[in-house]
């Protein structure tokens, strides 16, 4: 059967849409991995038009990101005047990862693609890797390896295959969603809320906690403005007192007392009666 993009996108939107991320942790580190090399990647992306995401989940997958390994197979043989001797062989000598970049590209013609969809980004993944998976009816552990959409089955060598056996590589498809959010807009407090049934649940709690917070902070306040209000008449007692006092010295050695003098013995007057009443307050208490 020819696995073409027509009569395989919608398998792959189908599966896209239902992913669960498993190894949340480790795809989040791929993903910063490859952010690391977006320079170089956006380099090629300039030079062919493959999307710079897709070119940098491919070397992850071939060459764990490293520089010196060509993006055909992961075979470290930049600036070595070595040529490649995996599948596909006898490419190069390549004197830097740029130049080798381009070269697995156009083996594949992607340079000729248009329509650079999430579908045709995992759908070129899995064809630049090859569709032996599809042949054994399960799905690509280069794809979905990290995912609950792949349990086993991988082939350990070049055309050998094992039924029981597990990619302990993570697939494309769960890195390719971290990097999509990473790089993406920023969405707002309201729409991430929204989407997540389990935050929305946290967000009423904690408005709920404010808000009883709040109400007590008034409560007490309240309470306690009213106790300040009530010592008023007792303060303005001492204040006539205390001021009339000054002014009749003032009077007496005819002494003009300014009016900053006054102000000041008057608020020391509130402050004395103030803490008079809150320490007979925590006495009773």
């Amino acid at each position: 059967m020819k696995y073409t993009f027509a009569n395989c996108k919608d398998d792959i939107a189908k599966r896209w849409a239902a992913m669960r991320i498993t190894r949340a942790a480790e795809s989040d580190a791929a993903a910063r991995k490859i952010l690391k090399g977006r320079k170089q990647y956006e380099a090629v992306e300039s030079a062919t038009g493959v999307p710079w995401q897709w070119i940098g989940l491919s070397h992850l997958r071939e060459a764990n990101c490293d520089f010196r390994g060509v993006l055909h197979n992961g075979e470290k043989i930049i600036g070595t005047g070595k040529k490649t001797t995996l599948i596909p062989a006898g490419r190069g000598p390549f004197k830097d990862w740029h130049s080798a970049a381009i070269d697995a590209i156009k083996i594949k013609g992607l340079e000729k693609i248009k329509d650079w969809s999430i579908e045709q980004q995992l759908y070129q993944l899995e064809r630049f890797n090859g569709f032996g998976y599809r042949g054994k009816g399960v799905p690509s552990a280069y794809i979905w390896s990290g995912t609950d959409q792949y349990v086993r089955g991988k082939y350990i060598r070049d055309k050998v295959w094992s039924a029981t056996a597990v990619d302990k590589q993570l697939g494309c498809a769960p890195v390719l969603k971290r990097l999509m959010q990473m790089t993406g807009p920023r969405k707002t407090v309201r729409e991430t809320v929204k989407e997540s049934p389990s935050l929305r649940m946290m967000f009423n709690a904690l408005l709920a906690g404010i808000t009883a917070a709040v109400l007590s902070v008034i409560q007490w306040v309240g309470e306690w403005a009213g106790w300040l209000v009530s010592l008023l008449p007792l303060a303005a007692e001492d204040v006539s007192s205390a001021v009339g006092s000054l002014r009749s010295m003032g009077e007496y050695v005819d002494v003009d007392i300014p009016i900053k003098i006054l102000l000041g013995v008057a608020v020391t007057c509130i402050i004395l009666v103030f803490r008079r009443q809150l320490e007979a307050k925590r006495s009773e208490a």
